[in-house]
């Protein structure tokens, strides 16, 4: 997480949630600028950000990884921008302005240990799609004014004749405790169009 209020920048760090409560409380406390955010469920993220001043921009950059499941080679991520799934004590709780007033914008970055043969994202055709590597797309979206009617979709397909592949993320926290890893398992493509 990033925070710009005015002419600072400050840069976030992963915290156990009741030790990043209690950075974000004392830093509010004091009248430093702070943010905080959490997740709350699957695909529910909490930001706060204190202060935030009177006749002053304050811009928040979130970043997170995830992995994708590979369907017959083809990737697929989805990010949420359509309403739904709010009960109606939820909805009536808040006004929700459907259209984003000044600009919407969406950077990717697709990271694949297997090359790409190609991306697509439906109703984002404008998308700048840049071509970083064999596995590494970026694409960008600008637009003024958008719509929050449709969902980020973002396909990928992986290039025919892959062999498949095992790739461990291994990742440990300062210090000498015990740490976690992630392995992702690909299996060969062995069907055909």
């Amino acid at each position: 997480m990033t925070i710009w209020a005015g002419e600072s920048e400050l840069h976030g760090e992963v915290l156990p949630k009741q030790e990043a409560e209690k950075v974000y409380q004392e830093e509010k406390s004091k009248g430093n600028d702070t943010g905080l955010a959490s997740k709350e469920a699957c695909e529910t993220y909490q930001f706060r950000v204190s202060p935030v001043r009177a006749q002053s921009e304050t811009r928040v950059r979130f970043v997170y990884y995830q992995p994708l499941a590979i369907d017959t080679g083809v990737g697929r991520y989805v990010y949420p921008l359509e309403e739904g799934g709010t009960d109606d004590a939820g909805a009536s709780f808040w006004t929700a302005n459907p259209r984003v007033e000044r600009s919407f914008s969406v950077v990717l970055e697709l990271k694949s240990a297997a090359p790409v043969a190609d991306v697509r994202m439906p109703g984002f055709e404008d998308a700048a799609i840049e071509r970083l590597d064999t596995g590494r797309y970026r694409v960008r979206i600008d637009r003024a004014a958008a719509a929050l009617d449709r969902d980020f979709v973002f396909y990928y397909r992986l290039q025919d004749g892959l062999p498949g592949r095992i790739e461990l993320i291994p990742y440990r926290t300062v210090g000498d405790g015990p740490g976690t890893f992630m392995m992702v398992v690909t299996p060969a493509r062995t069907c055909s169009r």
